[in-house]
């Protein structure tokens, strides 16, 4: 669509389509007292929307992988969520 005019948004996707209503991640963590999912979603969609570009961030190398440029940017939000959980820092 970026070939067509479109922008960050138009060809992003919808929040609610790229994501199931219930996290996976949870049902199977449940069972094991020691595993703590991360879910970095809101660092990568917006509330309605995961758009395609962050800044001057491309976000996706294809459907299923982020680029490393973008990866690497998702060091803070990471951080923020592992830290109360390891306490290293």
């Amino acid at each position: 669509m970026a070939d067509r005019g479109g922008d960050r948004i138009s060809c992003g996707i919808r929040r609610d389509d790229a994501l199931d209503a219930v996290n996976p991640e949870l049902e199977s963590a449940s069972r094991y007292p020691n595993v703590f999912p991360i879910d970095l979603t809101d660092a990568v969609c917006e509330p309605t929307v995961c758009a395609v570009v962050e800044g001057n961030l491309l976000i996706y190398h294809d459907e299923h992988h982020f680029t490393t440029s973008y990866s690497r940017s998702l060091a803070g939000p990471l951080g923020r969520q592992l830290q109360p959980l390891l306490g290293w820092w």
